[in-house]
């Protein structure tokens, strides 16, 4: 803090972003392309460098953003970026971590609580595996699998006020 002069239990934060880099055992694009929603939202896209994409779920105080880290620096790994960047700090008081200031970022136990909330983001995305083969099902796990794997219908099930956590589970 001296080296900039900057106070750290004076200097507010208004934003922060958080997250980790997973190396995946397959193609990055693998996980992106099977990533279906999240929290019954369907994600966005942003195209970057002209080779690779971020999908991205917007809310009122944070965004999810999920990518291949190791295309973005040419690293050539297949490493999957997922992070949380909050825009209004409301986020962290709805989910009862202390951060406010600079200084707050040198507490271990705040690191246990981001690794918290990134594994209930986690936990709320829904995937689709296309490598389960539709043939085998019976009617209704087809049903349910092919409902599934369109965003739209988790949108739709929102909007419909549909018993959400039942579903999913089904699905999963």
């Amino acid at each position: 803090s001296l080296k900039f002069g900057i106070n750290p239990y004076t200097t507010l934060l208004h934003n922060l972003e958080f997250g980790v880099n997973v190396i995946v055992p397959f193609t990055t694009n693998e996980v992106l392309n099977s990533i279906i929603s999240y929290k019954v939202k369907e994600h966005e896209v942003e195209r970057y460098n002209g080779k690779g994409y971020l999908l991205r779920f917007s809310f009122e105080h944070y965004e999810l953003k999920i990518y291949n880290k190791g295309l973005q620096y040419g690293q050539g790994k297949n490493i999957l970026r997922f992070e949380i960047k909050v825009r209004r700090m409301e986020y962290f008081k709805k989910r009862e971590i202390e951060i406010n200031c600079l200084a707050d970022l040198l507490n271990p136990s705040i690191y246990k609580k981001l690794e918290t909330a990134l594994l209930a983001a986690l936990n709320e995305l829904v995937f689709y595996d296309k490598s389960v083969p539709l043939a085998e099902l019976n009617q209704r796990e087809r049903t349910v699998l092919i409902n599934g794997r369109n965003p739209k219908y988790w949108t739709g099930l929102k909007e419909q006020g549909k018993e959400i956590k039942k579903i999913r589970a089904r699905f999963n």
